[in-house]
Formats: structure tokens, C-alpha cells, sequence
């Protein structure tokens, strides 16, 4: 039905959400937060969906599930560690394996971004967005991988003309890391049109 009278809308501007938290749940400011496939925020823990990073500390620890929310900002960049970083990480996928501590590897993790700038030793800048974990499952990187075993298991030259794990591993890695650019592109325009909305 057409508008017949003056809305009140309200309007989000920003990347920024806010969650119903898990019960029991206590989570500090700049946490990382996971789904804790319930539909409840959680500090993460390896292998949830991530959903940003808390804006502001949250005590919940004698609250029901819902009873309080956690602010928090959705995309961005931030400073983190990564012990072993390189200049040669830059564009590489970024995951997380609790709500504190980031790394390079995929396996059982949390994926949250890509290494934007190499700032000095286990230091960098990170492009992060919750829409890179939406994004990522919509491509099976199950298959990516089952694709790049295979040419690594073949013989001389291997059945895709790759003949390494090495080279299997550079094959996940770079389908990972368009993946989650093309993802952070997709907040990152969100982000601007909801500023031209106001």
C-alpha cells in the first residue's frame, strides 16, 4: 500500500549492529565477536560466523540469552598482531581463532577480513567485514580445496598442470582472498549508500 501520511523512520548509518547475547556471556571492548549458531552473540570462538567487533564491554554473566545486547562495529580497518606477518602477507586472508588472536590459517577458523597494510614485525592493518564469512560460504571453498588437492596429488605436470602442495596452497589462498575483497567491496558500497540515504 502507497504512503498515505508522514513515516518516522529510523535509520542505521555506519557499520554498526547490535546483538542479543548468548547467556551468561561476558564480552570486553574490541572483543571479537562469533554466532553461536543459536542467533545469540558470543565472544568468538574458533570456527563462528563473525559478526564484528564489540564497540563497548557487555556484562550478561547472570543475564537469560537476549536479556543484553553488544554493540558492534560490523567493517573497517583495524591494527592487529599476527605473529610471523610478512610484507608478502598483503592481500592475503586474515581468520581468527578466539576473540583475541588472529592468524593466516584457514583451518577450523574464523574468517574476518584480509591483511590491507604491512605496518613492522607481527604487525599489520586489516580489512575486516562480517559480509566476508556471508560471501565465503556462498563459494564452497570445501571445493576450492577438494580442486587443489587433486592437482597437488596428480603426477608430473598434475591433472590441472600443477604438480605441488605449495602450489595447491597459493591456488586456495588467492581464491580465499578474492572471495573476502569481493565481500568487504559489497559492505563497503552498502556503507556508502547508506550515507546518501540520509
Amino acid at each position: 500500500m502507497a504512503k498515505s501520511a508522514d513515516g518516522y523512520p529510523i535509520f542505521e548509518i555506519g557499520p554498526i549492529n547490535t546483538l542479543p547475547l548468548e547467556a551468561s556471556a561476558v564480552i570486553y571492548r574490541d572483543s571479537a565477536i562469533g554466532d553461536n549458531a543459536s542467533g545469540y552473540a558470543e565472544a568468538l570462538v574458533a570456527g563462528d560466523s563473525f559478526r564484528g567487533f564489540a564497540d563497548a564491554p557487555v556484562d550478561n554473566s547472570d543475564g537469560a540469552a537476549g536479556a543484553k545486547n553488544v554493540d558492534v562495529i560490523t567493517a573497517g580497518w583495524k591494527q592487529v598482531t599476527i605473529t610471523g606477518i610478512a610484507i608478502t602477507d598483503v592481500g592475503k586472508p586474515v581468520y581468527m581463532s578466539d576473540d583475541d588472536t588472529f592468524t593466516l590459517t584457514a583451518t577450523s577458523n574464523s574468517l574476518v577480513g584480509f591483511v590491507y597494510r604491512y605496518v613492522t614485525t607481527n604487525t599489520c592493518i586489516i580489512e575486516f567485514g562480517v559480509d566476508t564469512t556471508l560471501q565465503a560460504s556462498a563459494v564452497s571453498t570445501t571445493a576450492v580445496t577438494a580442486v587443489a588437492t587433486t592437482s597437488a596429488s596428480a603426477t608430473s605436470e598434475g591433472v590441472y598442470g600443477y604438480d605441488s602442495s605449495t602450489q595447491a596452497d597459493a591456488i586456495v589462498e588467492s581464491l580465499n582472498a578474492v572471495i573476502t575483497k569481493q565481500a568487504l567491496l559489497v559492505t563497503a558500497v552498502n556503507a556508502m549508500l547508506a550515507g546518501l540515504k540520509r
